[in-house]
């Protein structure tokens, strides 16, 4: 592939309601989306109690850009 690396990212987004249903339903694994959103940064508690610290996109709005076909 002409010496360059394909980089994945993953990244946590959050859905709630409707939007939460409808990923839920059209959004598959490896799929590519577009999601326009903002950064949330909050911590939690681990079982064991250490504190963890994570970065998620809250969806306000997602594109399919390459949506799977039925069937």
């Amino acid at each position: 592939m002409n010496g360059k690396k394909t980089l994945t990212q993953w990244h946590q987004i959050i859905a709630w309601g409707k939007k939460a249903e409808l990923i839920e339903k059209f959004v598959k694994k490896g799929q590519l989306l577009a999601v326009d959103g903002k950064l949330v940064n909050r911590v939690y508690q681990e079982k064991g109690g250490s504190n963890r610290r994570v970065t998620e996109i809250q969806v306000n709005e997602i594109l399919l850009i390459n949506p799977k076909k039925a069937g």
